[in-house]
This record gives structure tokens, C-alpha cells and sequence, in this order.
């Protein structure tokens, strides 16, 4: 569906989304913290046991519910290859040139060919019902629990963070289908073709 489909707002719920927090038309508030995953399986059984136990640890802190949401999407490595792609130049030697450009149309063929995919991990926590009638209370609450989970987890040696309210916007719009990503941000083709033509009179 697309992003002026009434279905898809429906389904989503949200009021609104500043202070860093997802309003929802329930009267509830949530706070989102993305994980960049760990690959658990090349871990020493050792290390592998230290880290079970430490989930198990931020599992027993918990004295709130939370909700784990793992997404898959498409592998893109287009600004991987641009970077890369900006240091070999700096080099100026064309031989090594020619090898990244072997090297791109590889990785692209193999991402394609094999339909690779990339998985996302978040944690949704909620402030509390009680404290709904106080915002800042509610954010308050929502920052402390944060921190709790982040610094817990970081036993996991999972880097964490939470999502701004900007980013927040842009996880909710991969949601919708017309949505391009610009610079780890998502844009409607309307959002783009209204700061071309915003660019075009200013020039």
C-alpha cells in the first residue's frame, strides 16, 4: 500500500512522532532502539555461553514488557561500493581500478543471483500507562528504560542505539511502497519532486 493509502494508516496507528517517541492514537508511547546484530555462530563456545547468560541477564532486568521486531530486507552495498569506490580513486592507479570495478559487478551479480538479505533487529519499549497523563513523566520513563536496555545489552556486546524522531519517520515509511532511500532517509517521489522544483527556482 502506499503512504496516502487510508488501509496503511489505519494499520499503523501512529498520532505522532517528536521528543524521540512514537504517540499512537491509543494514547500509548513507545520508544525504539535498533541493534546492529552479532555473527553468534563464529563465537567460541565460551564467548557464545557468556552471551547467553548475559541476555539472560537483561531478560531479568526487565520489570516492563518490551517487544523484539526482526525485519528482512533487500542487502544494499551501494555506499559500501561508493566509499570504496572514493579510496581507489584517491590511489590514481588504474590497474586497481580496474579490479574494483571487476570486484562491484561481482558483489552486485552474487547479491542478485543469491537474493541476499540483510535482517533488522528492534526493541519497542512502552512508558507505562500510569504516567500517560504527564508527558514528560512518560518520556522520562521512556528515556530511563531506554538506557536500561542499551547498557545491558551492550554486555551482549550488541551496539545499540535509540532511534531520533527523524529516524523513527524513516523506519515507519519503509512501510510504504513509493518510498526512495536518500541518505539513510526515506522520500516519497512528491517529497523529492517538490525540493527539485524548490532548487530549480531558486537557481
Amino acid at each position: 500500500m502506499g503512504y496516502l493509502d487510508k488501509k496503511m494508516e489505519k494499520f499503523l496507528q501512529v498520532k505522532k512522532i517528536e521528543n524521540n517517541a512514537v504517540f499512537l492514537k491509543d494514547g500509548s508511547i513507545k520508544a525504539i532502539i535498533q541493534i546492529q546484530p552479532i555473527n553468534f555462530r563464529i563465537l567460541s563456545t565460551k564467548h557464545q555461553q557468556s552471551i547467553i547468560q548475559a541476555f539472560k541477564d537483561f531478560l531479568n532486568s526487565l520489570d516492563f514488557p518490551i517487544q523484539i521486531v526482526v525485519r528482512t530486507v533487500n542487502l544494499s552495498i551501494d555506499d559500501y561500493l561508493q566509499k570504496l569506490e572514493q579510496t581507489v580513486r584517491l590511489q590514481k592507479k588504474e590497474k586497481l581500478l580496474e579490479q574494483f570495478n571487476e570486484f562491484q559487478e561481482f558483489m552486485r551479480e552474487y547479491i542478485e543471483k543469491n537474493a541476499v538479505k540483510n535482517r533488522l533487529f528492534y526493541i519497542v519499549i512502552p512508558a507505562e500507562k500510569s504516567v500517560f497523563s504527564k508527558i514528560d513523566d512518560a518520556l522520562s520513563q521512556l528515556e530511563i528504560r531506554a538506557k536500561l536496555c542499551m547498557d545491558k545489552l551492550a554486555n551482549c556486546n550488541l551496539v545499540t542505539k535509540r532511534l531520533s524522531s527523524n529516524e523513527l519517520v524513516s523506519l515507519l515509511s519503509t512501510y510504504f511502497e513509493g518510498f526512495i532511500e536518500v541518505e539513510n532517509e526515506y522520500q516519497s517521489l512528491i517529497t523529492i519532486l517538490e525540493r527539485r522544483q524548490k532548487n530549480e527556482q531558486k537557481n
